[in-house]
């Protein structure tokens, strides 16, 4: 009895200090909207792709290499015959966070990263038509205040696709936590610091498919197809938004191809 009344307790605090009496969170917005997002492409001249995204104070840069040789490293024991390999490797700047942290400890968000980026963008490339070869994604982060797996896929994205790599659709990521039976979408930082259950999902948004979903612990199952629903309508703005920037760049380019009358 005792520890029930101190779970409902907790969980109102908790809801209290997500979402103020008015229906706002700690940076103003409602749950249901996401935070100001920013993309910039060809940041990088070496690389084939490159961008830059913000999804509020989360910053995100990638660089994209390749198709290329597998030299060896990483790459070398997944290289096969039929298709290239995905290759990630993820850096935390020393000064993403406000929180001290030892290598040691940084080292597990970079390798939960790489290993989703890989997961996810050997189905989303069209890996068979480059055999023998490997694809390298790499990613620095910048600033980190929440949704770090969804922040880099979406920058992903910009980057693999700007590289000019064919994909079987647009990839697109947020994450969802559930506060008082309402879903609460793209968690900042402190946000996920004070919910339960955080899920984080890729979806290709024109085939309506998801390629990618991790929860950091279980929902309650007549929870999850909320959360989830919830999710894949975070992803499909997040969606319009990759979408309309990349319009953009072809507009661009096809006006600079334009012959001089």
């Amino acid at each position: 009895m005792i520890l029930t009344l101190y779970f409902y307790w907790y969980s109102s605090r908790v809801a209290m200090e997500v979402i103020s009496p008015e229906g706002l969170r700690n940076d103003g917005r409602r749950p249901h909207e996401l935070r100001r997002f920013v993309g910039k492409l060809c940041v990088s001249a070496e690389a084939n792709g490159s961008a830059y995204v913000e999804m509020g104070n989360s910053k995100i840069l990638v660089a994209v290499y390749g198709p290329r040789e597998v030299l060896g490293g990483a790459g070398r024991s997944k290289i096969t015959q039929e298709e290239a390999c995905v290759n990630c490797e993820v850096a935390l700047s020393e000064f993403c966070s406000t929180e001290r942290k030892d290598s040691s400890k940084n080292d597990r968000p970079a390798a939960e990263i790489a290993s989703a980026i890989e997961e996810i963008f050997e189905s989303a490339i069209l890996t068979h038509l480059y055999p023998e070869s490997q694809i390298d994604i790499f990613i620095e982060v910048l600033e980190a205040d929440g949704s770090l797996v969804a922040a880099a896929v979406n920058a992903s994205t910009l980057a693999v696709m700007q590289a000019g790599l064919p994909m079987r659709d647009f990839v697109c990521a947020s994450t969802v936590s559930l506060v008082n039976d309402e879903p609460v979408v793209d968690l900042n930082h402190l946000e996920e610091l004070l919910v339960g259950s955080i899920l984080t999902l890729a979806v290709m948004p024109t085939r309506k498919s998801r390629i990618f979903l991790d929860m950091s612990s279980r929902f309650h199952l007549t929870s999850l197809e909320v959360v989830t629903k919830a999710a894949e309508e975070a992803c499909e703005k997040v969606y319009l938004e990759i979408r309309d920037l990349l319009s953009k760049l072809v507009e661009y380019v096809g006006s600079r191809m334009k012959p001089e009358s």
